[in-house]
C-alpha cells in the first residue's frame, strides 16, 4: 500500500470515528481555496454564509414575519430551547427539552426539493451570481442586499426584522447616505413594482407616508437602545 492510500484510509477512518454520527445527514459546503489556513477558513465561511443567506431568502420566513428561519452553519442556528426537570412525590420523573419556536421546520435538500426551489423566480439568477468569480459593483450590491434582507428571517423580534428589511432596501435603492430616504425609497420601489405610470404614482403616494412611519419607528428604536 503506498503512502497516498495510507493517508486516504487514515482520513476515512478518522472521519468515521469522530464525525460520522455528528455530521451524517447534514448538507455540506465544499469550497476549494488556495490560501493560508486561517485566510482559507475565513473565505470558506464567508462564501458559505452568503450561500445560506440566499437560501434563507427563499424560505417562508422571508415573507411571513411570524416564522423564523434556522438555516445556518452548524452551531450558529440560534435555536432557543427550554429545559424542565420534573419531579413527582419528591422523586425524579423526567428530563424534558422543548424548542421555544414551534414554527421551525428543517429543510431536506433532496433533488426534488431543489428542483422546486429552482422554479422560484430569481433562484437560478442569484445562484449564477454566487458562483461568478467576477461581479460588477451592481451585482455585488444585489448579493449584499439579499444577504442583509435574509437576516430578517433569523431575527426574533418584529422590530429587528423591519430594520433589516429597510436597511436592505436602502442599500440597493439609494446611491449614498446623503440622499433623502423617505421620498427616494418610496419612488424607486414604486417604479420597480408598478406595472404602468398610473400604478407607479399610486404606489408612490401610498409608500411615502408608510416610509415616514417606518423611519420614525426605526429612529425611536435607536434612541431607546442608546438610552
Amino acid at each position: 500500500m503506498d503512502n497516498a492510500n495510507e493517508k486516504r484510509n487514515g482520513l476515512t477512518e478518522f472521519f468515521d470515528k469522530k464525525f460520522k454520527k455528528i455530521l451524517q445527514g447534514w448538507s455540506a459546503s465544499v469550497i476549494r481555496v488556495t490560501a493560508e489556513q486561517i485566510a482559507a477558513q475565513e473565505r470558506a465561511m464567508y462564501e458559505t454564509e452568503r450561500a445560506l443567506a440566499i437560501l434563507r431568502f427563499f424560505s417562508p420566513a422571508s415573507v411571513n414575519p411570524h416564522v423564523n428561519s434556522y438555516i445556518s452553519v452548524l452551531g450558529r442556528e440560534n435555536i432557543e430551547v427550554t429545559t424542565s426537570i420534573i419531579f413527582k412525590n419528591d422523586l425524579f420523573l423526567s428530563y424534558v427539552q422543548n424548542s421555544v419556536d414551534d414554527s421551525q421546520r428543517p429543510w431536506l435538500l433532496t433533488d426534488q426539493f431543489v428542483a422546486q426551489l429552482r422554479k422560484t423566480i430569481f433562484f437560478d439568477t442569484l445562484s449564477v451570481l454566487l458562483r461568478s468569480k467576477s461581479l460588477s459593483k451592481f451585482q455585488d450590491a444585489i448579493l449584499d442586499s439579499v444577504t442583509l434582507y435574509s437576516e430578517a428571517t433569523r431575527a426574533k423580534e418584529f422590530s429587528s426584522k423591519l430594520i433589516y428589511i429597510l436597511s436592505a432596501l436602502e442599500s440597493i435603492f439609494l446611491k449614498n447616505e446623503n440622499e433623502p430616504i423617505q421620498q427616494n425609497l418610496a419612488e424607486r420601489i414604486a417604479i420597480l413594482v408598478g406595472r404602468d405610470l398610473d400604478e407607479k404614482k399610486i404606489l408612490s403616494t401610498i409608500l411615502n407616508p408608510f416610509m415616514n412611519c417606518v423611519l420614525s419607528f426605526c429612529i425611536m428604536l435607536k434612541l431607546l437602545r442608546i438610552t
